[in-house]
């Protein structure tokens, strides 16, 4: 999702990973985007911008066995160190 600032700001993006246990890949995708358009919300943010949250895509529909998601990894990025420390940052 992309998410774009008013007044113009660099805009925020947020990549989202979704397992879905469903008959097909084509019944998953039209679930998926289902629910990335749900997903797609508008707010004001606490310094003044009005942020608004947009689909991108939804790419990557993938059939798996479901006994091979036990334990299995589904996300995964590089950070820096100086990003890695923020996440930690007690709010």
């Amino acid at each position: 999702m992309v998410g774009s600032y008013l007044p113009t700001r660099d805009d925020a993006w947020e990549e989202c990973l979704r397992i879905y246990l469903d008959a097909s890949s084509e019944i998953a995708l039209a679930r998926a985007n289902r629910d990335a358009a749900a997903d797609q919300i508008e707010y004001e943010t606490s310094d003044g911008y009005k942020l608004s949250w947009r689909v991108h895509s939804v790419r990557l529909v993938r059939e798996a066995e479901a006994h091979a998601l036990d334990g299995e990894e589904v996300f995964s990025r590089s950070l820096t160190c100086a990003e890695a420390q923020s996440l930690m940052t007690k709010r």
